[in-house]
């Protein structure tokens, strides 16, 4: 009897240690559930870049259309300007209204309810080559 009695108790035992067990897995596993989704997350919100020639500015709907691709793969690109969007050219910040059609720019995007809204926007500034004089001719 003593054995038998002996046996549930580890038995009971046993099972209640194997429960707390897959509790703590459980709880360990939640919050690893949560980490992934918010990832998911921050991808859905990660910023993406274009670089293209502006085609033309609208301040009063504050958006930037861009020329982007190469020869027989250009496209129109169109680019929502917010109050929160840091617009700059040599490295200062400057207005919208400063951009100019022509201007080759690189914009870092998010997009918002299918509208491509710039968080950045860079003008590149064009550097002016140096073109060498030839030298005279010897007669």
């Amino acid at each position: 009897m003593k054995k038998y009695t002996l046996f549930v108790i580890l038995a009971a035992f046993a099972v209640t240690a194997f429960a707390q067990n897959c509790v703590s897995a459980e709880k360990a596993a939640a919050p690893a559930a949560e980490k992934k989704i918010e990832k998911k997350a921050t991808k859905k919100a990660s910023s993406k870049s274009l670089k293209g020639e502006v085609v033309s500015i609208d301040a009063v709907a504050s958006t930037i259309v861009l020329k982007v691709g190469k020869a027989k793969k250009e496209k129109e690109e169109t680019i929502v300007v917010s109050d929160k969007t840091k617009i700059k050219k040599s490295k200062k910040d400057i207005a919208l209204a400063d951009v100019l059609a022509g201007d080759t720019v690189s914009v870092k995007y998010v997009t918002e309810d299918g509208k491509k809204v710039a968080k950045s926007v860079t003008v590149s500034v064009k550097k002016e080559k140096k073109v060498k004089k030839a030298a005279p001719e010897k007669m």
